[in-house]
């Protein structure tokens, strides 16, 4: 009889386990107006485009939302993200002001120099 309610017990374990490792947390990204198809990158992994819901593990995130201006700056959005067991977690994005991308830092180092050699002729 013991043998028979400790395999009803490991039955019950295991299939448990099962159900836990199914589920997931889901954090829902949310873009308006203007910032709707920016880039979604999660722990620096390109996801898609906002808004979007992403299937999470459990623990902090680093979420990274970013959409291009012009070819010299873009609006970026960042955070970290605590998120629970078997929970859907909204994010409401609101990108920043325009800030210069590498491009954009490159040909403002160009115009100083050109500004300063100009200078001493």
């Amino acid at each position: 009889m013991k043998s028979i309610y400790f395999l009803f017990l490991l039955f019950l374990t295991v299939t448990s386990v099962n159900v836990y490792a199914a589920a997931g947390s889901i954090l829902s990204v949310v873009c308006k107006g203007n910032d709707v198809g920016a880039e979604v990158l999660l722990n620096g992994k390109f996801k898609g485009e906002c808004p979007l819901d992403i299937k999470v593990p459990i623990g902090t995130v680093k979420l990274k939302v970013h959409k291009k201006v012009d070819a010299f700056s873009d609006r970026i959005f960042e955070q970290e993200i605590y998120v629970g067991y078997a929970v859907v977690k909204r994010v409401e994005v609101l990108l920043g002001a325009p800030k210069l991308n590498a491009e954009g830092k490159r040909a403002k180092l160009e115009r100083l120099k050109t500004a300063r050699l100009r200078k001493r002729k």
